[in-house]
């Protein structure tokens, strides 16, 4: 468990986090009218929603891609070594070979993903700053 955890810790902190803030404004009655650290909770979700899920998936797609490198240089899938991989079934051949191929494709979902979350939070946001969309939430709570 030690060794998961030591080598897993940067996705582990970002689920943390993103699991944190939802646990945290799901309790709330209007979140559009919270603060936290000076921030608008409606905010803070429109920015973990675009930024902190979709870098859970780059971070999971790099750690994906190390697996399909390592594989492909083993000729087995998964690789030995690799933390909580340990008891999956070992696949040689061709078909270890595609499912490397499949892990080292995976950044480029992650890719994909990201710039969603940066379209998604550009077409939300349009031509205003986050200042002023603060102001514009916390207007509706007045």
């Amino acid at each position: 468990m030690k060794r998961i955890l030591a080598f897993y810790w940067p996705l582990f902190v970002l689920l943390a986090v993103a699991a944190t803030f939802a646990g945290y404004s799901w309790y709330l009655e209007e979140p559009a009218c919270s603060r936290v650290a000076g921030v608008n909770v409606a905010l803070l979700g429109l920015a973990v929603f675009c930024f902190v899920l979709p870098a859970i998936v780059a971070v999971a797609s790099a750690y994906g891609a190390w697996v399909g490198l390592l594989a492909l240089r083993a000729g087995r899938f998964p690789p030995a070594g690799i933390p909580g991989l340990e008891r999956k079934k070992i696949r040689y051949g061709s078909q270890a070979k595609a499912l490397s191929v499949v892990a080292l494709l995976s950044p480029v979902l992650a890719v994909v993903i990201l710039w969603l979350g940066i379209a998604s939070f550009d077409a939300i946001a349009g031509e205003r700053s986050v200042g002023e969309m603060q102001e514009r939430i916390e207007s509706e709570c007045r």
